[in-house]
């Protein structure tokens, strides 16, 4: 005997609908909060919005995060007490209520950086003044001054704007939650940006 012959077949027939039902759904990406009255809204916030995104998005985030940042001289692992401990907490975050922004680790980092490009297809990187290099500098030199460093910002890419002047990139302009804005050239910037997300 099966399973099925215990059941009433009016409910195995209703219980096969259901899972049919379900399976749809979830191939046109349908949440159980959607309007299915014809006025159906697309996602504008997907990640809020969707579970199913949701969890996609942390497992593939939370594979990269969870893998460890090594920087290599050649073919020899290159190790620097310096380089370590600032890139234990290499970004900024979100600002909070009182004003201050705290520093992520390199996992949340990560995890961000992931999490962008997953959504939106793009991340951004913004560094501070500080990290410009003069063509007289030597990029070995910045090991030696990274306690001086300042902290790198994970930009919103919707808060990300071009400036472009005679069609060429002149820089970007970042607009946080608070109204203010930070202007940066395009070497301070680092765009990733995927085909389709």
């Amino acid at each position: 005997m099966k399973v099925r012959d215990f059941i009433p077949p009016a409910v195995w027939k209703m219980a096969g609908a259901i899972v049919k039902t379900f399976a749809s759904d979830w191939l046109r990406g349908r949440d159980f909060d959607d309007d299915l009255s014809g006025k159906r809204t697309h996602f504008t916030q997907p990640y809020a919005q969707s579970a199913w995104v949701r969890a996609a998005v942390n497992h593939v985030a939370g594979e990269v995060a969870s893998r460890p940042v090594v920087f290599y001289k050649g073919d020899v692992e290159h190790e620097d007490a310096a380089l370590a401990a600032w890139w234990a907490a290499p970004a900024l975050g979100p600002r909070t209520l009182a004003g201050t922004q705290p520093r992520l680790t390199i996992d949340q980092v990560l995890f961000d950086l992931a999490s962008w490009e997953r959504l939106e297809g793009e991340f951004f990187i913004c560094f501070g003044d500080d990290w410009l290099i003069d063509g007289g500098r030597r990029l070995s030199a910045l090991s030696s001054q990274l306690s001086t460093l300042s902290p790198f910002l994970i930009a919103n890419p919707q808060r990300m704007q071009a400036v472009v002047m005679g069609g060429e990139l002149a820089g970007w302009r970042y607009n946080d939650a608070g109204g203010r804005q930070l202007t940066c050239v395009p070497q301070q910037v680092i765009h990733g940006k995927s085909f389709n997300p």
